[in-house]
């Protein structure tokens, strides 16, 4: 619209309008100014710990796979979910068996994660469901996975890809016991 020369703007607006401009400019200064109070009453929650994050290889035409891992939340939580560049699609499962059959169900609510407490997402139990590989899954490679919970802030991790019917990493080795002490070998056992 064009101002004729000479006359201010807000006369040439009209009362109402700028009222208007006057009420909304001091309803963003009263919302922006309580974001910052918003934001800090929120508790800050820590991030969860992960453990042992292991996915099984794939042959070439199968597109999906299942992933475990070990989680420890610092304070209640529940993950809720995944994602990964390497699937279109991840899911919290759980596999269950009643009698002799096998069933295999999405759990939407996800998984709940007590305090201190490590919740393993293992075979035959709760696991993520990797569907719609881009690729298949080389045993030795890595993929990243971004799991989701209720507070913490999302957590990616580097899931190792071991062998096809693999039941998870090879625990370390530690010597037999009793092991001899430095120094000590001729000790009578």
């Amino acid at each position: 619209m064009m101002q004729p020369t000479g006359v201010r703007r807000d006369a040439a607006m009209g009362t109402g309008a700028v009222v208007t401009y006057l009420l909304l400019g001091t309803i963003f200064a009263v919302l922006t100014g309580l974001l910052p109070l918003t934001a800090a009453a929120q508790p800050a929650y820590k991030p969860v710990q992960a453990a042992q994050a292991w996915a099984r290889a794939t042959p070439p035409q199968q597109r999906v796979t299942t992933g475990y891992i070990v989680l420890t939340s610092p304070a209640d939580d529940q993950l809720l979910g995944a994602s990964s560049a390497a699937a279109g699609r991840v899911e919290v499962h759980e596999m269950t068996m009643e009698g002799s059959i096998m069933h295999m169900r999405a759990v939407p609510g996800g998984v709940r994660l007590p305090p201190g407490k490590a919740v393993g997402l293992t075979p035959g139990g709760y696991h993520l469901m990797l569907s719609e590989l881009r690729r298949p899954l080389v045993v030795g490679q890595t993929i990243p996975v971004e799991l989701h919970f209720q507070h913490a802030p999302p957590l990616e991790v580097q899931f190792q890809v071991l062998k096809l019917g693999s039941t998870g990493p090879e625990p370390a080795r530690a010597p037999a016991y009793p092991a001899p002490m430095a120094g000590m070998k001729d000790m009578p056992r």
